[in-house]
């Protein structure tokens, strides 16, 4: 592209005229997003999620894609956003860091912030650089919370490194651990901490890794293995997918069930459980992700399927969802959909 020969106003009005352009195709893109998400597409495409789907199929780098679902996620619900963003008034990395804010507060408190008291966070936010956007947030915040998001970064085929952001309590938390395993592991990095500490969650909480009753009976160590209690045992909901008990999700897929008998919502035995965890590598058997793994019935309970074993699958919620979606249509799944 030659400019050389473009006056000063008229390349000055370009400019001006292309920014605005960009502006007005990030909010379309947003709204695109959030349709593929509302639909779960890229569970569709076999990918683990909408971050996944925008950073390998769409090309976006990850705090690109980080940003832009933020937004996305923000739009739906506040109307004057689009405004904000077509006017500049606020970038999309202020965004990424005011839902980051959003979430903490709403853990912190318990309760979901309403549209109204985002706007004015929103407002109080305009105009400004996202270093002034994260000294204000911060200065919101009812309790000190990270605002940047978690980064894993591959160093090497086999070296990852994790950055995030804690408190002084997981400090403190970090110190009592080490000390308590100070004679055993006497030089223990935070990666071998780490992952020590995901072995013992995985051996608690992987149904395909717990053991047999056989294996049970047979245990004579005092290991690890023998120190964790056993998972609560799983439920089917509505739509057939068996989930944690200690999950509070609503049913996938309830307005079908209405239909049906109420019988669904029942419990599979625990080596049914395993059986299906351990057949599809504690992984989903669609997209192959580890994220809120559920046990779904090829053919729904409601349609006459049963608990047999070959009727069973494992899924991750998103492709769960997008196999009720299949099945029953996007308006009876609406209200279930956390879109």
């Amino acid at each position: 592209m030659n400019l050389f020969e473009l006056a000063d106003e008229t390349l000055l009005q370009k400019t001006d005229e292309l920014v605005r352009e960009e502006r007005e195709l990030l909010t379309a893109i947003l709204h695109h997003l959030r349709e593929i998400n509302a639909r779960r597409l890229y569970s569709k495409l076999k990918y683990k999620s909408l971050f996944e789907y925008a950073v390998r199929r769409l090309g976006y780098s990850e705090d690109q894609a980080y940003r832009r679902i933020s937004a996305m996620k923000l739009l739906g619900e506040l109307p004057r956003l689009e405004e904000q963003l077509s006017s500049g008034a606020l970038s999309l990395t202020t965004l990424g860091l005011a839902q980051t804010y959003f979430r903490n507060e709403e853990k912190s408190s318990g309760a979901r912030l309403t549209p109204e008291s985002k706007t004015a966070v929103l407002e109080s936010l305009e105009h400004k650089s996202a270093r002034e956007a994260e000294q204000t947030l911060l200065s919101l915040a009812s309790t000190p919370s990270p605002l940047q998001p978690d980064q894993a970064r591959a160093v090497s085929a086999e070296l990852v490194e994790f950055r995030f952001t804690g408190t002084k309590t997981l400090e403190n938390k970090i110190a009592t651990v080490r000390g308590l395993l100070a004679h055993s592991h006497p030089q223990l990095s935070l990666g071998e901490l780490f992952e020590t500490l995901c072995d013992l969650m995985i051996a608690k909480r992987d149904p395909a890794a717990r053991p047999s009753r056989t294996q049970k009976q047979n245990r004579t160590g005092n290991g690890v293995a023998d120190t964790i209690a056993a998972p609560k045992k799983s439920r089917v909901n509505k739509s057939g997918p068996a989930v944690p008990a200690d999950r509070h999700s609503p049913p996938m897929a309830e307005p079908l069930a209405k239909s049906a008998s109420r019988t669904s919502r029942r419990r599979l035995a625990a080596h049914v459980v395993r059986d299906v965890w351990a057949r599809a590598k504690s992984r989903c058997t669609n997209c192959g992700s580890r994220h809120g793994l559920e046990i779904d019935h090829v053919i729904p309970v409601a349609l006459g399927g049963s608990d047999d074993f070959n009727n069973l699958r494992l899924v991750c919620r998103s492709c769960n969802q997008r196999a009720a979606l299949e099945t029953l249509g996007r308006e009876r799944m609406e209200h279930f959909l956390n879109v």
